[in-house]
């Protein structure tokens, strides 16, 4: 990894685009975690070879549940009606930019995806949201020690998908590649604090919760109840998370690489705290990289 990493950041900086241009370098606090996570990771997958029965999640924590592809579809279908809503009332009562469309409809979907997926959870579950499909505090502490391990070993990985993936996309179609519309927002010096302040939150705290209530807690738990295999559910989300973030196509494998590491953890704690921690970690060392690499 780390002799293709200045070919790739090389590639990177020979164009003048400023969405181009995110990756033209790595700040010294992301080379520390990279550099720092490649040695987590070397320890996590010894463990593997010593206790393979972690590794294969044998005796993973089942979560009884009548979960169907329709509960599935018609959350989705709830999680992307919703926002046209919220906006046709907003731009009723105000004239809205494209800055805060961006927060409005942010905001809609990670709340709607929270709060539709815990309602059809309290049904679907046998023993309940908190029970059932783990939406719970309970064991917090050994939950974040092992979110900020999990987040610090699969860094790397994802850091290095997304440099092949932007140098690959840059090869054939460079027009592609583009900047999140968070990072947009929170990179730009002109948007004020509120905004910017609100696109946090959604990146930090509401993605994290909608998002894997959605996901993890959802549609891995109806996959893993169809398949009967921890890790079919696990790779069967990862596809379908990484590829709703389709928009940011460079961002795809490294998405679908941290999907396996929120799956992973779920059906090994059962409980959701640590994939949501892991996430927020994870979008918040990206969003602090950002800043530190915006003029």
């Amino acid at each position: 990894m780390s002799n293709a990493l200045p070919t790739l950041l090389a590639a990177a900086s020979a164009t003048t685009r400023p969405e181009l241009r995110q990756i033209d370098d790595i700040t010294p606090m992301m080379t520390i975690l990279c550099g720092l996570g490649m040695c987590v990771m070397a320890v996590w997958l010894a463990h593997g070879v010593i206790k393979p029965s972690k590794f294969r999640l044998s005796g993973s924590p089942g979560r009884a549940n009548t979960l169907t592809p329709i509960h599935i579809l018609l959350v989705f279908l709830v999680w992307q009606l919703t926002p046209k809503f919220a906006l046709d009332a907003f731009n009723s009562v105000f004239q809205l930019g494209p800055t805060q469309t961006t927060i409005i409809v942010g905001i809609t979907i990670q709340l709607t995806a929270l709060l539709a997926g815990l309602a059809v959870a309290a049904y679907s579950f046998d023993n309940g949201v908190v029970r059932g499909m783990g939406f719970t505090p309970r064991r917090w502490f050994n939950d974040s020690i092992r979110s900020v391990v999990g987040v610090t070993a699969i860094l790397p990985v994802c850091i290095f998908l997304l440099l092949v993936a932007t140098w690959l996309i840059l090869r054939w179609e460079p027009d592609r590649v583009v900047t999140h519309q968070f990072l947009k927002i929170l990179t730009n010096r002109s948007t004020p604090q509120i905004w910017r302040a609100l696109a946090v939150l959604i990146a930090v705290v509401l993605a994290p919760l909608g998002e894997e209530v959605l996901f993890r807690g959802l549609l891995q738990s109806m996959f893993r109840r169809y398949l009967h295999s921890p890790w079919a559910a696990v790779i069967c989300t990862s596809i379908l998370f990484a590829a709703v973030h389709f928009t940011v196509l460079q961002s795809l494998p490294a998405l679908f690489a941290l999907s396996l590491a929120l799956g992973y953890n779920y059906e090994r704690t059962g409980r959701l705290y640590s994939p949501i921690m892991i996430h927020m970690l994870f979008n918040s060392v990206m969003i602090v990289e950002a800043l530190l690499k915006s003029p």
